[in-house]
């Protein structure tokens, strides 16, 4: 599972919270990666972006648009896109203004997203991109494209609640450019979300998942965040990855090297063969090599935070038990305890996690039980770092990060190799 919310609402549009104080709610709730998803704004993406990468998280730039869908209104939740891109922006500013009249709330949008005088919508509005404030779903399915971003239907049974004519709409959106729908929409019943997922599969289309919380912590409003299955997450992440707008620009630049003839492209690449091979061997061993390197550790990195993040979600559970009044604290922390030392990952299924607090003791370690209870201030690796320090030292000073060290091979205490571990505190119990 993965903790995301791909739909909330900030007081950018008609939410309770400002868009860095959601960042932190959401943060708090556990949530690894989010998108604020504002009606018909883009005004608190980089704010809420900011604050939530300062937790050492990832927010995706996201929106929902007001489309008019066979006659009636619906609504598109887009991510990814380039929140720069200028017919998107006028597009917003009208569907914006469509909903606030108000000038005053248009001109402070527009300086707000640092338009200047000369990129700003004429005083009527972007008549050529929502003329009258409003945008066909297949125009606005377009529009997102070309911004770079993904399409999907917003929380579905709203806007159809039988399946058979939900299934006819989804089935001429994704001919009009539809990428997914929100199936595990948190108000949604489970049984819902599951019959909305397997027509998602059944149509080819990707999933979402969001609670889009208005007011979070008002009575009656659900936990901010949902688990995911890791199979939809990494579905749907890999595609808001691969789906940029910048992916155009390849094709464009070979249909231009084509253009310019077979017997100009011969001179300049035939010509220079030898110093492009030497050149080309360089890149390879200097750039390209060292690049991927860094974008496997990167990709490992994220991988660690994000499992680490999802461990970390059953003691804030365990917690909300026993404030509850569920279980008393040494029930919480045992339970939590029993079920994270259980947990592994990886292919061999061998990579785990570890408790420790911030004396440092070892609270759990699931292959060096003889560490458990044990105090190991004074623990250190073969280069004599204080690692278990080391752990509680990086917690008080910044929250949560990565620290290098050098421990034993999985459950192979006769191997040593260096390792790179994420560590996150856990600040109710310390």
């Amino acid at each position: 599972m993965a903790r995301v919310d791909l739909h909330c609402h900030s007081t950018c549009s008609d939410g309770s919270l400002p868009p860095e104080r959601l960042a932190e709610r959401l943060a708090d709730a556990g949530v690894v990666v989010a998108a604020l998803t504002d009606h018909d704004t883009l005004e608190g993406l980089s704010v809420f972006a900011q604050q939530f990468a300062r937790r050492g998280l990832r927010a995706i730039t996201g929106l929902e648009m007001t489309v008019q869908c066979y006659g009636r209104e619906a609504h598109l939740l887009a991510y990814g896109f380039d929140p720069a891109h200028a017919e998107l922006q006028a597009t917003v500013l009208s569907l914006n203004r469509a909903r606030n009249p108000d000038g005053d709330v248009i001109s402070q949008s527009i300086r707000r997203m640092g338009l200047g005088q000369d990129d700003a919508p004429p005083a009527d509005g972007p008549r050529t991109a929502a003329p009258g404030g409003v945008i066909q779903i297949a125009e606005a399915l377009a529009l997102i494209h070309r911004a770079g971003g993904l399409a999907f239907l917003a929380h579905p049974l709203n806007f159809e609640s039988d399946d058979e004519r939900l299934r006819e709409s989804l089935i001429r959106l994704k001919t009009d450019g539809l990428d997914g729908l929100e199936a595990l929409y948190a108000p949604y019943a489970p049984d819902d979300q599951q019959r909305l997922c397997a027509l998602a599969k059944d149509l080819g289309l990707l999933v979402s998942a969001g609670t889009d919380q208005h007011q979070p912590g008002s009575p009656g409003q659900a936990t901010l965040g949902v688990d995911m299955p890791d199979e939809l997450w990494r579905s749907f992440r890999d595609a808001v990855l691969l789906h940029t707008a910048g992916l155009a620009a390849p094709q464009a630049a070979w249909q231009e090297i084509h253009g310019r003839g077979m017997r100009r492209f011969v001179f300049h690449v035939v010509c220079p063969t030898l110093l492009a091979m030497i050149l080309f061997g360089v890149a390879i061993f200097a750039v390209v090599l060292p690049a991927m390197d860094r974008a496997l550790l990167d990709r490992q990195r994220e991988m660690c935070r994000e499992l680490t993040n999802s461990a970390w979600s059953s003691l804030a559970e365990a917690y909300r038990r026993e404030q509850a009044g569920a279980l008393s604290r040494e029930q919480a922390q045992q339970a939590a305890r029993e079920h994270i030392a259980a947990l592994r990952y990886g292919r061999e299924g061998k990579d785990y996690f570890w408790l420790q607090d911030l004396h440092p003791r070892i609270l759990m370690h699931p292959y060096r039980p003889d560490l458990n209870n044990q105090d190991v201030s004074d623990f250190r690796d073969p280069r004599g770092t204080r690692i278990f320090v080391e752990f509680a030292r990086l917690v008080r000073e910044r929250g949560a990060g990565f620290v290098d060290y050098v421990w034993q091979w999985k459950d192979d205490p006769g191997r040593l190799v260096p390792k790179q571990s994420y560590v996150r505190g856990f600040e109710p119990w310390g």
